[in-house]
């Protein structure tokens, strides 16, 4: 775990250009959020292998796939955040874990529903326990299912995927499930600030105005100077389709941690200026600053006047 970060820029208070979480991580709730992870994941895991199992639609399957894999990553980096764990790389690592442990047993009751579709005699099926404890025995059973095929492809029932066409399926399916978790993890432990003097999360950003792209390199030059003019040089925002967002976080109870990130958005908008679909990169990623620097971030100096013109 890391010393607690100092925030802010003047006095003998240390001098950080970017906000970081501060990595600290309470024991109490790395377990809490591991084991209700894991929980979670399981019964999440069920949920997806009788779906799996079942569904003849390739595309519901997959959909299937993706959103056990979000509501692994959710579920653990949901608690884990609301344990104040102010550490990427720990949630992170607990959202691997518990996705892991959901992936094995969704293997597990995949396997016995799938038996189930096969076998009369229900009672010949192997136990749920025999399957969690002999990772050999459940490797073999879907060994038996890779080699003879499971899906059907079409009406005829004899053209089901087996071999290394059935594998890459089943490897596809797991790229689905972990990089949905991963994805829904690092977005929630990314998702707000954490004040540390005030010790709770801060409210999430908003847009304090819009202004013309500029060239990306010389607005961090100038930003990281704390050189606010820069902005205001670009002029009011006359492109709806692309334009940069000034984003602003800071913690509403001590008002002492302000942080500005700047946002490239692009816009597909038809001609009725209807959006279709937006990609946004972001520039400045929560530059600190300052409660005065804000007020003049928010309400930009006007432009001065053209001198008279003197009448002949």
């Amino acid at each position: 775990m890391t010393t607690q970060l100092q925030y802010g820029m003047g006095g003998d208070r240390p001098y950080s250009l970017y906000y970081q979480h501060s990595g600290k991580t309470p024991i109490a709730s790395i377990l809490l959020a591991g084991l209700a992870g894991v929980a979670a994941g399981i019964v999440l895991a069920f949920a997806y292998a009788y779906v799996d199992a079942y569904c003849p639609y390739a595309k519901i399957r997959v959909f299937a796939a993706l959103l056990f894999g979000v509501g692994v990553g959710w579920a653990t980096a949901g608690i884990a955040k609301a344990g104040k764990v102010r550490s990427l790389a720990v949630v992170l690592a607990l959202v691997g874990t518990a996705t892991v442990v959901a992936y094995y047993f969704s293997w597990v009751f995949w396997i016995e529903a799938a038996l189930e579709r096969f076998v009369d005699n229900t009672s010949r099926l192997p136990s749920y326990s025999r399957l969690i404890l002999n990772p050999l025995a459940l490797f073999r059973y879907i060994q038996l299912f890779n080699a003879n095929g499971y899906w059907s492809m079409s009406s005829s029932g004899t053209d089901a995927p087996s071999g290394v066409f059935l594998t890459l399926i089943w490897i596809g399916e797991a790229a689905a499930i972990f990089g949905g978790a991963f994805t829904v993890a690092y977005a929630t432990a990314r998702s707000n600030m954490f004040c540390e003097s005030c010790n709770r999360w801060c409210n999430k950003a908003v847009t304090l105005r819009h202004v013309p792209v500029g060239d990306a390199a010389q607005a961090r030059q100038a930003l990281e100077a704390h050189d606010f003019a820069y902005l205001d040089s670009r002029g009011p925002n006359t492109n709806p389709a692309h334009f940069w967002s000034l984003d602003y976080e800071h913690c509403h109870f001590c008002n002492k941690l302000h942080a500005l990130t700047i946002h490239d958005n692009k816009l597909n908008m038809d001609k009725k200026r209807n959006v279709k679909g937006k990609k946004i990169k972001t520039v400045i990623d929560r530059l600190l600053v300052e409660p005065d620097e804000i007020k003049a971030i928010r309400y930009p100096t006007p432009a001065p006047a053209p001198p008279d013109v003197q009448q002949s």
